[in-house]
């Protein structure tokens, strides 16, 4: 197995162009984008942030943490 370096950011609303079910995402992350207590992540791999690698939602709560990937 092969293993990158990878880099972690906010996704951008550009962002979601590629991520979508015709894409072969089966999630709706335009959804948890436009909650405004949550915020999406995407992985990609250093120097090569247009490849989506991975996404991960975090909705900060009282006593926990709650998340979404794919």
């Amino acid at each position: 197995m092969i293993v990158s370096p990878t880099e972690i950011s906010l996704v951008s609303f550009n962002d979601l162009k590629f991520v979508s079910k015709s894409k072969g995402w089966v999630f709706n992350w335009r959804q948890d984008f436009n909650e405004p207590a949550r915020d999406v992540f995407k992985l990609t791999i250093v120097n090569n942030p247009s490849i989506i690698q991975g996404l991960i939602s975090l909705e900060v709560k009282i006593d926990h943490v709650f998340y979404a990937s794919c």
